[in-house]
């Protein structure tokens, strides 16, 4: 015998789909808020990023990175990122990247998914590089980030990413907020 929920079932599902694929066909826009440096101990390094809206899918990103200190393994990194309905509410966490050591982020994440793309912009360090070497200055100038799938990806709202580093467990905060608004 069937049950008298099937049919609800199947309009159920056929609303979320309907949903669904026009949730995706939206045109969504990213809107810089702020990029500020919240927090950094000059000791280790000392850096500088600016990103700027450029085009309609296109973010302009410059930065500076000066290390005054070996990085290896020893330093290990984490982000973070929140996720607020509205600007200065209540954020909650939308992603977390756990904590990595410097050398085995060069060697997976960076290699797979940043090097290639930054390598023309910049001096980037080779991912097999490591340990960064003290008094090394990396730069990237004008780095055209592609916004369009992580427009596709992001739901409206607004948004926090911070950074953070660690040296042997201890943290030494590295910490710059972003703040970006993804509008329908």
């Amino acid at each position: 015998m069937r049950s008298p929920s099937a049919p609800n079932l199947v309009v159920l599902v056929t609303i979320l789909l309907a949903i669904q694929i026009f949730g995706v066909r939206a045109e969504k826009h990213i809107k810089i808020g702020r990029i500020e440096k919240v927090k950094e101990n000059d000791r280790f390094l000392e850096s500088n990023l600016s990103i700027a809206e450029d085009a309609d899918n296109v973010l302009k990103v410059n930065g500076d990175l000066k290390l005054n200190y070996e990085w290896d393994d020893h330093f290990e990194l984490e982000v973070y990122v929140n996720r607020s309905d509205e600007h200065g509410g209540d954020y909650e966490m939308a992603y977390y990247g756990a904590k990595i050591g410097v050398c085995k982020f060069l060697k997976t994440y960076y290699k797979d998914f940043f090097y290639d793309r930054i390598k023309d912009y910049s001096n980037a360090p080779d991912p097999d590089t490591c340990p960064l070497p003290e008094g090394s200055h990396f730069h990237l100038v004008d780095y055209p980030l592609d916004v369009k799938l992580l427009k596709s990806l992001l739901k409206p709202g607004h948004y926090r990413i911070e950074f953070k580093a660690m040296l042997d467990h201890l943290m030494y905060p590295i910490i710059y907020e972003g703040e970006l608004e993804v509008l329908e």
